[in-house]
């Protein structure tokens, strides 16, 4: 079971790995639509267990100022994209 803090958390994490992908593009295109990313989730791609313990880690690491994190990598990713 997810908290609201892990949801959060996975939600800063997201974000995290668009500023890590906007800081390194990739050669080519592995996934092109949206709708693919989620596709080969549902196919069994992503693990369902690995990716509620990131979720719980990136709550954990959301600190004593979840609001304050949030925004921080919210307005650097905005700035690069």
């Amino acid at each position: 079971m997810w908290t609201v803090r892990d949801l959060v958390g996975h939600a800063r994490r997201a974000l995290l790995t668009v500023e890590l992908y906007l800081a390194e593009p990739a050669a080519q295109r592995e996934v092109v639509r949206p709708v693919d990313y989620y596709l080969r989730a549902q196919a069994g791609l992503a693990d369902p267990a690995s990716v509620a313990a990131r979720g719980r880690a990136a709550g954990v690491a959301l600190g004593s100022d979840p609001i304050a994190a949030v925004r921080a990598i919210a307005a650097r990713v905005l700035a690069q994209v």
